[in-house]
């Protein structure tokens, strides 16, 4: 919920495709530093494993999937766009494809020793950022609005649905 507090901030800033891009890489660099910083004070006293999961849900090492999914609103919502104009128009016939290498690339994290955090110590892409990549090419076919098997009544249920599951799951669960 930390990302609704700093959302006004982004939204000001983000105002194009070209700003959402620089958002998203000043937000990763950002990122970089605070986790850099945090991970080295943090190692002195706790247990990697301990410093990893907490470096892994906190905030900060979360933003950049906030930024990334302002920069796919973008990508998807300018159509006018010249660089991504010759790409969407021809992705209503690749989007399978497309889906199932977003598919690959987040199953892939469960075979990958992959970091816990975004950091300068190690230039690997962390577990979430990989997730988050996979799930962007997933949520470009699926913006496609013809029907077919991946735009369908189903999908379109649960894309009505989901921020509204997303705010009472947890109280079904506990």
């Amino acid at each position: 919920f930390s990302f609704y507090l700093v959302f006004p901030l982004a939204a000001k800033l983000a105002t194009s495709q070209r700003r959402a891009f620089v958002l998203f890489l000043v937000v990763c660099l950002g990122t970089m530093a605070v986790n850099t910083a945090g991970q080295y004070l943090m190692l002195n006293r706790y247990e990697k494993d301990s410093v990893g999961n907490f470096m892994y849900f906190w905030a900060p090492n979360q933003a950049p999937v906030f930024a990334l999914g302002i920069l796919l609103f973008f990508i998807l919502s300018t159509p006018e766009n010249q660089l991504m104009q010759p790409v969407l128009k021809r992705l209503p016939v690749r989007t399978t494809p497309l889906f199932v290498i977003g598919l690959v690339i987040f199953l892939s994290i469960a075979f990958l020793s992959l970091p816990k955090a975004l950091t300068f110590n190690d230039f690997r892409p962390p577990a979430l950022m990989q997730a988050s990549l996979g799930f962007a090419l997933m949520i470009i076919a699926l913006a496609q609005p013809q029907p077919g098997w991946l735009v369908n009544r189903w999908n379109v249920f649960v894309g009505e649905i989901r921020f509204s599951a997303y705010h009472v799951h947890l109280s079904l669960i506990v």
